[in-house]
């Protein structure tokens, strides 16, 4: 089974405000557990499938972290092996016009280290506010992508 682009635009995601309805729905479901980590976060990885983005993306915890907590976004759209080259790129086209400053990487499995450091470089390029300013992680963390991955 292949899927292909996106709809431009997708009336798969709408934009709904982020009411007090949708949040209790989101605290009371399965994104509790997400959104009491949001709280001590400065920056979210999301990771989606790249067969269906939206079925696995979870917009209101994306907007919860965008809009109330002003975190950093890195999408990561995984298995992207499993999707044709052209609807990867309009896929991570579509999320990266829909929520700019958002980083998109798609990878997949196989691989390995290369995947983890375009996720890492595009997390630590991601701005976050740190100490009352507005900075790349990078920067507020003081390491290397190299330096990170040789101690994990």
């Amino acid at each position: 089974m292949h899927f292909t682009s996106p709809p431009v635009p997708s009336p798969i995601l709408p934009t709904p405000p982020l009411s007090p309805s949708l949040l209790l729905r989101a605290i009371s479901g399965v994104l509790a557990p997400a959104l009491a980590l949001l709280e001590q976060s400065h920056a979210a990885l999301l990771i989606c499938d790249a067969r269906c983005p939206p079925l696995h993306l979870s917009e209101a915890l994306l907007l919860h972290a965008r809009r109330d907590k002003e975190l950093g976004i890195v999408l990561v759209l995984n298995k992207a092996d499993l999707v044709p080259a052209p609807a990867v790129k309009a896929w991570t086209a579509f999320f990266e016009g829909r929520y700019p400053g958002m980083k998109v990487v798609a990878c997949a499995a196989n691989e390995g280290r290369a995947a983890a450091e375009r996720i890492l470089d595009a997390l630590l390029e991601t701005e976050v506010v740190f100490q009352g300013r507005r900075d790349r992680i990078r920067n507020a963390v003081g390491h290397s992508r190299d330096e990170i991955l040789e101690a994990s």
